[in-house]
């Protein structure tokens, strides 16, 4: 498929969004205030949808503020005009927050936004995300990826589309579309924009990139940022039987990738799945963020892998992850008999079950009698100790889910059943030694746990 002309770029926009957005009539979108964000919108709003505005304020300009009061402007335009529209606006720090993490400001930038824009999606129940990346977003994704060294998903650039972790789409109709078109949009509309002076700053990779390398690249060979645009097209076409061997493998939103399967795929399709993981985990994608992955996987079970915000290991059967930047949560106290909701997921409690001699990990049967009052779901306490059922003596519950292959920014959060004498049952491991049924017992607890994925 080519590329706009002037005269056409709105109707290649709305077929974008009908392929793209199939069945969807309310969106949240990102809008920083700028021309691409504020173009997206206008086009949005004129093609019918229902949106929700988000905006980010970084914390990281002095003139921030002003966007977002530009941008709460422009939505009271829109509401006024009688425009299915609404509005929300938060300000975070992301130097701290790029500082707690250990990460660049583009990085900790991005992980926020997304996470917020997923967040807002659902609390107003929003079919999906929409970004105002284009045309030369597209271009300068292809030479930074090339510059790290890329496989064919680098060369494929921004993805029209991805899905989140949990199942929500992410896509960009503008990619085809380029800077100067949603300008001359907005001029023919009668509609302003705000200027990011941080999109001048060289310190930042992609700066440099569209400032220094495709500017000199375009002196010398015009048309090469439309060509770097087009190859990437033609990379996500080429990427789709590629995909059909993934999607055997790991898809979106599955919450582990199994290393049996893994072994079964070719090099270059190992390769694209570490990315594509990357991508859905918003990591940095770069060479060696995937050579870390890849070596994760065919390393010794309990091995782990801390990338920012994300911690990965391996159990020897699979991949798993979560997020590390959390604190730990408030116990809850479990109703019993009945249903519990904690942070990190569901236990149900049951009374007066029979004796079963083979359980799934996510279920145990307790010893009513020996238990010390009512229980309760908290996080793992690292100097806590406990006998696990059949262990010769006792060990620290950190260090039992370490030999559990549970990394250890993993540990502090890791869910565990307790009575007050400690923890009787770590779910998906192992019940207490002191909590085992016996031929003695005469009434028992049983317990289910779903993790809140």
């Amino acid at each position: 498929m080519s590329f706009q002309r002037r005269a056409d770029y709105q109707r290649q926009v709305a077929a974008a969004c009908r392929r793209l957005l199939p069945g969807v009539s309310r969106v949240v979108v990102a809008v920083s205030g700028g021309a691409d964000s504020c173009a997206l919108l206008d086009l949005l709003l004129r093609f019918g949808y229902r949106v929700v505005v988000y905006h980010l304020n970084h914390g990281l300009r002095p003139e921030a503020h002003a966007d977002a009061a530009f941008v709460a402007a422009r939505v009271a335009r829109y509401r006024r005009r009688g425009y299915a529209v609404e509005l929300v606006s938060e300000a975070i720090d992301v130097a701290a927050v790029a500082e707690t993490r250990g990460v660049a400001w583009e990085q900790a930038g991005r992980d926020e936004r997304y996470l917020r824009l997923e967040a807002v999606a659902g609390a107003w129940n929003c079919q999906a995300i929409c970004t105002g990346h284009h045309r030369g977003d597209l271009a300068e994704t292809v030479v930074m990826n090339l510059l790290r060294g890329c496989d064919a998903i680098g060369l494929a650039g921004i993805p029209e589309r991805r899905d989140t972790a949990g199942g929500l789409a992410v896509v960009r109709p503008l990619l085809r579309v380029s800077a100067a078109c949603l300008r001359g949009h907005l001029r023919r509309r009668g509609l302003d924009w705000c200027e990011d002076a941080s999109n001048q700053d060289r310190r930042f990779t992609r700066n440099r990139i569209r400032h220094e390398v495709l500017a000199q690249w375009e002196q010398a060979t015009p048309g090469t940022a439309d060509e770097f645009a087009r190859r990437a097209i033609v990379a996500q076409r080429a990427l789709a039987g590629h995909d059909r061997a993934l999607s055997k493998v790991w898809r979106a939103g599955q919450r582990e990738v199994p290393l049996r399967d893994v072994r079964r795929l070719s090099e270059e399709d190992q390769g694209l799945l570490w990315r594509r993981l990357a991508a859905e985990l918003a990591l940095p994608i770069n060479r060696t963020t995937i050579a870390r992955m890849a070596d994760l996987a065919v390393g010794a079970p309990g091995r782990r892998l801390d990338l920012g915000v994300m911690s990965l290991w391996s159990t020897g059967q699979e991949i798993r992850w979560e997020r590390t930047d959390g604190q730990p949560w408030e116990a809850c106290w479990l109703t019993m008999p009945g249903e519990t909701d904690c942070p990190m997921g569901t236990l149900t409690v049951t009374a007066g079950v029979p004796r079963v001699s083979a359980l799934p990990p996510n279920e145990a049967i307790l010893d009513v009698d020996v238990l010390r009052g009512d229980l309760l779901v908290r996080p793992a306490r690292e100097d806590e100790r406990w006998q696990a059922l059949g262990a010769p003596g006792s060990k620290t519950l950190f260090s039992y889910l370490a030999d559990r292959g549970v990394p250890a920014q993993a540990r502090r959060r890791y869910p565990v059943v307790a009575d007050g004498d400690g923890a009787v049952w770590v779910p998906g491991h192992g019940i207490a030694e002191r909590a085992a049924i016996s031929a003695r017992s005469h009434r028992a607890w049983r317990l289910s746990f779903y993790d809140a994925s």
